[in-house]
């Protein structure tokens, strides 16, 4: 974790309100996001009591205030009831993008010139729905096939390719 902007956090795993979808979550008020360098803009890396860290996003949720999303997955894999109480530490997440880079996907940036020059007219939320998406896969091929897949759906739906 980054240790320019450290932000501990005791509280507990919320459950949003269904207009907001309903998702478990820690919740976070605007004195909590108030001193990350882009607020609720902000990628973090998030420590849940004491566990690895990961990679997510604040959401906004009115007022400055903020939330940071809990999947079903990460709530079982951290052992987390509704309710319970919780220390969370965040910091700003120091990677370029937010995600860590996959290496089959740092290998076809450098390799292919086509795919690196549509890939760098993205937005960062853009490469990261690549990344998490190549992350689903373990098989490397069908990580390589989704990449070329993604590049040339998002290309055709702006009329760069077919």
């Amino acid at each position: 974790m980054s240790e320019e902007i450290r932000i501990v956090l005791e509280t507990e795993l919320a459950q949003l309100e269904s207009r907001l979808g309903g998702y478990f979550a820690i919740l976070l008020e605007a004195s909590d996001v108030e001193p990350l360098p882009q607020g609720r803009k902000t990628r973090i890396l998030c420590s849940v009591n004491g566990a690895p860290s990961f990679h997510c996003g604040i959401q906004p949720r009115g007022e400055g205030k903020g939330y940071i999303m809990i999947s079903k997955d990460r709530k079982r894999a951290l052992n987390l009831e509704w309710g319970q109480p919780l220390i969370a530490v965040i910091a700003p997440d120091p990677s370029p993008l937010g995600a860590p880079m996959p290496e089959v996907l740092e290998a076809l940036l450098e390799q292919d010139d086509v795919f690196r020059r549509e890939f760098e007219t993205w937005t960062p939320g853009k490469k990261r729905s690549l990344i998490f998406g190549m992350e689903r896969m373990k098989n490397p091929d069908k990580q390589v096939a989704f990449a070329y897949d993604f590049v040339e759906r998002r290309a055709t739906s702006q009329g760069r390719f077919g």
